[in-house]
């Protein structure tokens, strides 16, 4: 009898597209994770399943995946072919209660089919540091006044503190928007001074590179809060008149979307002891 023997090379863990699965693994611990430990089992299957696929569809913007383009290309393929089974293994295996560190296992050896067995938690490393590729400014060597100057560099670092709700003006010098608005932010600075857990923070966006996925939208001025325990869904403050805005117009977008009980306090208590006639007025 004839003896058939498989010509297929076996992935090998250093190859172009298991780099890509292993980094896609990496988007998954950023922003599937934490929306997972957040999750009620409680609520409804499907409620789940929708919130995961909505994660897994975009995680090739996470910095990991976005700046090299083979890598980017590699990535949307994988979702392209794979997004329906990999969302199904990460619910059957959050509902069975296994660990975080072997969540995703099956899916770079098994079901996209690029890496050896075993790739895991400890196989997640970064061949290249995305933040080389960033364009940024040097940090500053102090803080200055109540706004926190943030750079592309420790913008991550910034807005994914989870202890903080981080209010972020993405500011475009140039713009009518920074002509109308800056001044009227530092009065909220002034204000918000004894709240701890807000952050108010701005980033020159027209020379600092936002890492993705926070920046790849963000083309012109923009007012965005990334809420405690709630970072990966921020909350733009839609109605931003061109910049000109108030103290007041600023103050109720955060007592409407902090997640921070102190924050929400702090708010509170603000509202009851300023003098709203200012506030009001530019």
């Amino acid at each position: 009898a004839a003896v058939f023997v498989s010509t297929k090379k076996a992935p090998k863990m250093d190859s172009i597209k298991c780099l890509t699965c292993r980094r896609l693994l990496q988007n998954f611990d950023e922003s599937i994770e934490p929306m997972l430990k957040n999750h009620s089992k409680d609520s409804d299957y499907g409620i789940l399943e929708e919130k995961v696929q909505d994660k897994v569809s975009s995680s090739c913007l996470f910095s990991g995946t976005h700046y090299n383009t083979t890598i980017r290309k590699n990535c949307h393929k994988f979702l392209e072919n794979h997004e329906d089974d990999i969302t199904a293994v990460i619910v059957k295996a959050y509902n069975k209660g296994e660990a975080f560190q072997t969540i995703y296992d099956p899916i770079c050896a098994e079901i996209v089919g690029v890496c050896p067995p075993g790739v895991n938690s400890t196989t997640r490393e970064m061949a290249l540091d995305p933040e080389k590729q960033l364009r940024s400014e040097r940090p500053p060597s102090k803080q200055v006044g109540p706004i926190k100057y943030t750079v592309a560099s420790t913008f991550a670092d910034t807005v994914m503190d989870k202890e903080k709700d981080v209010f972020m003006y993405f500011a475009y010098p140039q713009s009518t928007f920074h002509a109308n608005f800056n001044k009227v932010y530092d009065k909220v600075g002034k204000t918000l001074s004894e709240c701890n857990t807000i952050v108010l923070a701005r980033t020159n966006a027209a020379i600092n590179d936002i890492p993705p996925p926070f920046g790849t939208h963000i083309k012109s001025s923009s007012l965005v809060m990334y809420s405690a325990d709630n970072k990966m869904n921020p909350q733009h403050l839609r109605d931003d008149k061109d910049g000109e805005l108030t103290p007041y117009d600023v103050l109720d977008f955060l007592y409407q979307t902090v997640n921070k009980r102190d924050s929400f306090d702090c708010l509170s208590r603000l509202g009851r002891s300023v003098d709203l006639e200012k506030i009001q007025s530019r």
